[in-house]
């Protein structure tokens, strides 16, 4: 039997199915509701349960502490109805249309920038075009009914295509097919969103750090790209810090080099953890971020990597730093 939720001080209700979570049941009646990694990982999405019981599901403890559950906090993105209820969210965005089941796309370049990394570039069939925000992303579908979200990597400017950038997983039947002769540009797939809270969205004059793991320098591409494109980095502070293994996972590192090169606002350190002849900045580069800048109580930090990366960057820049857990923006893709 499905609930219903009211959003407090707002005019809007929804229905909620006991089986789905509250941001997702908000999503499907048209309504958008803070949110950022949608995996509990976060905290973007921490809402006030006003009255009603709910099911606060599988979270990261320090997305959800033990003090804001007591305080009647939940996270929207894993929570799902137990009661009718009423909540209170720090905003909420009337969607003017509903989303796509999925658009049809077809592979227009598949280049190997290495061995485990694929740049994979797409076009709508039907020769329409993406409209996305830069931190957003998509889930791409393919034959058999399989799915994974990656961020976007291009552009928000560039509405022909969309550029995805894949690191192959150890045994992983999606990425062995995209990686495989079997298939080939010209061939399609299905994509659905665009997803996701994690976008740029700093005011100028405030400062703002990027923390990225491997693959997850792809948003962080996409936010620069269109502020450069945009024509809008005046009086910004842009810092950018990228953690890899080894100096050849390091697949974009020319094109940030280039950036911090011609624009003063941008700065770029990427750090290598894995090799003795390295010779710049090793390390973790939440260790590294706070180093350089010290209190962050009035900057943005966006995280983008795996969740055990942004639970450490997360704690410890709290903790050592004073970041306030609303100024930041995460996009976590698993654990």
């Amino acid at each position: 039997m499905p609930f219903r939720i009211k959003l407090s001080g707002t005019p809007y209700e929804f229905s909620a199915d006991p089986d789905e979570n509250i941001f997702e049941a908000a999503e499907r009646n048209g309504y958008a509701l803070p949110c950022a990694c949608r995996s509990g990982a976060c905290g973007a999405c921490k809402a006030q349960i006003i009255s009603g019981d709910v099911d606060l599901g599988k979270y990261q403890p320090f997305a959800l502490t033990e003090a804001d559950i007591k305080s009647g906090l939940a996270l929207m993105c894993t929570a799902k109805a137990r009661s009718d209820l009423e909540i209170k969210v720090r905003s909420v965005k009337v969607l003017e249309t509903a989303k796509p089941a999925f658009i049809q796309v077809e592979a227009v370049e598949k280049t190997l920038l290495r061995d485990s990394i694929l740049r994979l570039v797409l076009k709508r069939t039907d020769g329409g075009l993406f409209d996305f925000k830069a931190g957003q992303s998509y889930a791409v579908e393919l034959p058999g009914g399989l799915s994974r979200s990656y961020s976007v990597a291009s552009s928000e400017l560039q509405k022909e295509t969309i550029e995805f950038l894949i690191r192959r997983v150890t045994n992983g039947v999606f990425t062995s097919l995209l990686f495989s002769d079997g298939f080939r540009v010209g061939d399609q797939m299905k994509l659905k969103g665009p997803d996701g809270e994690a976008v740029f969205n700093t005011p100028k004059g405030r400062k703002a750090i990027f923390l990225a793991t491997g693959t997850g320098i792809a948003p962080i591409k996409s936010m620069i790209q269109t502020l450069i494109e945009k024509d809008d980095l005046k009086d910004r502070s842009l810092h950018i810090y990228w953690g890899v293994r080894t100096s050849d996972d390091l697949f974009v590192d020319d094109l940030f080099k280039d950036w911090a090169a011609h624009y003063p606002e941008i700065h770029y350190t990427p750090i290598v953890s894995r090799e003795e002849s390295w010779k710049g900045v090793t390390g973790h580069v939440q260790t590294q971020a706070a180093i350089d800048h010290g209190d962050m109580s009035k900057v943005d930090v966006y995280m983008c990597g795996n969740g055990r990366f942004i639970r450490s960057a997360f704690d410890y820049l709290t903790v050592r730093c004073g970041l306030k857990d609303d100024h930041v923006f995460c996009d976590s893709f698993g654990d």
